[in-house]
């Protein structure tokens, strides 16, 4: 999990501006008279990957799960075949689009638990 955690907080740590302009054009808030205090608030913000997921995951449980019915979770594992000097969690991983049941083959890459 904390692998994971790693690979998000970089991704999100990243450059937020195309993220946060995108986000406020998403929302119908791009032609907004204070748009730039939208953008101000969103841009410096200190975001926790971990608390806006879990706040999505909620905001969309509520929204489409009827009160009462169970939630089925499933998880799928992906190999992202990435190398280079700044890609620092990638390890050897069993690449299950080109193993088979007689053969297994490793990959170099990040793995995605998703």
């Amino acid at each position: 999990m904390e692998e994971t955690d790693d690979v998000a907080h970089r991704d999100l740590a990243g450059s937020w501006t195309p993220k946060v302009t995108a986000a406020l054009r998403a929302s119908g808030n791009d032609m907004a008279a204070n748009w730039s205090t939208f953008h101000h608030v969103l841009n410096r913000a200190r975001w926790s990957p971990l608390a806006v997921s879990r706040q999505l995951l909620l905001l969309i449980v509520e929204t489409f799960v009827p009160a009462g019915a169970d939630v089925d979770l499933v998880l799928d594992e992906t190999l992202e075949r990435r190398w280079g000097s700044k890609i620092r969690k990638r390890g050897h991983y069993r690449d299950s689009a080109l193993s088979s049941r007689e053969r297994s083959v490793s990959s170099p890459g990040l793995r995605w638990i998703v």
